[in-house]
């Protein structure tokens, strides 16, 4: 409409022009009725369009209901299994769930199998796949394992271990490992009877820690390197720490060492060997056996049934805390300082602990019924010191002794020193058949402060609260009854040796001749008698 004049419209044309613009571009051209028309023919249009949109939102409601009915009565008469049926043998009609497996056989994934011998057997083992055993032998006997499935090389070494032989002679399981290995994964047997000596060996070869799962293995174990653990074993054998080793730690383990000579054993310049919680038995020479050992930690130890629970010479910035029972003889120190020693000796037959060159040590030491078959002082003592003229030199010794009141297991003395030089010598000593302590000559510059009670021949006895001693076939005992607290304590000094019988009690001093051990009558007795009036002890 160009010039076009609105003004000059009249109003059905500007109601058309304002509501259908769109249906006539010369309104000036064309009459109100043709104008009309076309209203009329677009409104026709319109109706039809709105119609047209009304019976397809009809059909697809319907649509809608239909689908709706199917899947609820579908759902209603399901049988999952039949479905699944149905669908497989269309597969296989088909030749897909062929297909599907030949990919999966193919592929490199991780195949199960109860035991290493199923895995042996299997055809579908391909280079590049893994396999998971659920047991060695049988099915969960402990020696699940996974391996690496790959091609053989002219390197490998079949074993039946580390290398297994696969169906595929091209192919080899090669097992995978971390810094713990378990023995039952590499084939051992663990039921006691069958040696697995050669096994264990391969586990310390390649491991860090090795642990025995608890179970019971025929082996004599040798150890050829150092920083290896082994935990949780029980040992029908020894073991032997090679020479010039450290960090070699054995814990929560027993060793029963029937028909060995050791049960564990360390000849030269083993350091820092760590021990814990371990019973060793049996043995026919020594139970523990070290030698030339340094800084080394034995902790929680138990000895019993070994002709000599321990033995350790130049067993030097040691320490040891355990417990010997029922050993012919239960632990020797020899040579050695700055021990740390903290133990109990039971029921060994003969000395319970024996101590000769030892420097700077201490010794927390709880004696009981020791050296009850022994047949000379030595071997009657529970605790001896210093023997054939080895002085120990500056030790403490802290002891509690009881003789026992098994009269079938009682002990003679509960400790003999014999050769000592600036040691400190505390304790208490009870029930005994002739002393709680025994003091040699050569005893030279020594504290000692020991209540020595109720002994059969000499001491404090508790019934009759009187103190009895023994000298030859006379005794000496006390006219009067003494307080049970009264206790006999013994100071010596320089080099003044205990008096082990009483000769010739003076009335009116504590200075006292006595005889030493060896039956001497040393001059210059200085041994002072705590606890007891002079005056009242009268000569039977």
């Amino acid at each position: 409409m160009n010039k076009f004049e609105f003004n000059r419209l009249c109003p059905f044309k500007w109601f058309v022009l304002e509501n259908f613009p769109f249906i006539e571009a010369d309104f000036d051209a064309i009459t109100n009725y043709q104008l009309y028309c076309k209203v009329v023919e677009y409104l026709n249009k319109v109706i039809e369009n709105n119609n047209a949109i009304g019976i397809q939102t009809e059909n697809l409601t319907n649509a809608f209901i239909e689908l709706q009915d199917y899947v609820n009565n579908y759902f209603e008469n399901l049988d999952v299994q039949d479905e699944i049926n149905n669908k497989l043998d269309d597969m296989v009609e088909s030749g897909t769930l062929q297909e599907i497996i030949a990919d999966y056989l193919n592929s490199k994934a991780i195949f199960g199998f109860d035991t290493v011998n199923d895995m042996k057997n299997s055809t579908n083992l391909i280079d590049g796949s893994y396999a998971q055993t659920l047991g060695y032998y049988s099915k969960n006997d402990g020696g699940k394992a996974l391996y690496k499935i790959r091609t053989i090389t002219n390197d490998d070494i079949i074993d039946n271990s580390l290398i297994i032989p696969l169906s595929n002679n091209s192919l080899i399981a090669e097992l995978i490992y971390n810094n713990i290995i378990n023995p039952l994964s590499l084939g051992a047997k663990a039921n006691g009877l069958d040696d697995d000596s050669q096994i264990i060996s391969k586990c310390i070869d390649i491991g860090a820690i090795i642990d025995g799962q608890n179970k019971t293995y025929k082996a004599d174990i040798i150890i050829n390197k150092s920083n290896i653990e082994l935990t949780n074993f029980k040992i029908l054998g020894m073991i032997t720490i090679s020479n010039n080793l450290s960090f070699v730690n054995i814990n929560n383990s027993e060793i029963d060492a029937t028909g060995k000579n050791y049960g564990i054993t360390a000849t030269d310049n083993v350091t820092k060997l760590y021990i814990d919680n371990c019973y060793i038995h049996n043995a026919e020479l020594v139970g523990l056996n070290l030698i030339n050992a340094w800084d080394n930690v034995l902790t929680r130890i138990s000895l019993s049934s070994n002709k000599k629970g321990l033995y350790v010479t130049a067993f030097n910035h040691g320490v040891f805390q355990g417990t010997a029972y029922g050993n012919e003889i239960g632990l020797d120190f020899h040579d050695g300082s700055a021990m740390q020693v903290n133990a109990t000796a039971q029921e060994n037959k003969k000395t319970g602990v024996n101590v000769t060159t030892v420097h700077g040590s201490t010794f927390e030491l709880y004696l009981e019924q020791n050296g009850y078959e022994g047949t000379t002082f030595k071997e009657q003592s529970q605790l001896l010191v210093g023997d054939n003229g080895a002085r120990c030199l500056g030790t403490t010794f802290n002891i509690y002794a009881m003789g026992g009141s098994n009269s079938e297991m009682e002990s003679h003395f509960g400790a003999t020193f014999l050769s000592a030089i600036s040691c400190i010598i505390t304790g208490r000593f009870e029930r005994h058949i002739d002393s709680g302590i025994r003091i040699g000559s050569s005893v030279i510059n020594c504290q000692c402060n020991v209540i020595d009670v109720n002994h059969t021949n000499y001491g404090y006895d508790d019934n009759l609260q009187q103190f009895i001693y023994k000298i030859g076939d006379k005794l000496v005992n006390t006219s009067h009854n003494i307080p049970e607290t009264i206790k006999l304590l013994y100071t010596i000094r320089s080099s003044t040796p205990l008096l082990t019988s009483i000769e010739h009690p003076s009335s009116s001093t504590t200075i006292i001749r006595a005889k030493d051990i060896e039956g001497n009558t040393p001059t210059n007795i200085n041994a002072e008698v705590y606890g007891i009036v002079p005056s009242i002890i009268t000569t039977l």
